[in-house]
């Protein structure tokens, strides 16, 4: 909701228009995904070894990286 208002007041776009399903898929997000995603990097940290769990989330940036590269077109910097 922070980021929201923040955004809202720096960027000059139109703002959302919020149906049914746009809420429910930001409660999908915001709670459902997001609490998949911390209880699958807990229990992978419990399971594997420090190292291949630190390396597992030191790769997560460059994934990110270039996925958006491959898949959206963003420049990399």
């Amino acid at each position: 909701l922070y980021l929201y208002l923040i955004a809202s007041f720096f960027e000059h776009h139109q703002f959302i228009i919020w149906t049914t399903s746009s809420i429910l898929l930001l409660v999908y997000i915001a709670a459902i995904a997001t609490a998949f995603s911390f209880w699958a990097l807990n229990e992978a940290c419990k399971r594997l070894p420090t190292t291949v769990s630190s390396f597992g989330l030191l790769g997560i940036p460059m994934v990110s990286l270039i996925s958006s590269w491959i898949l959206l077109g963003e420049p990399l910097h």
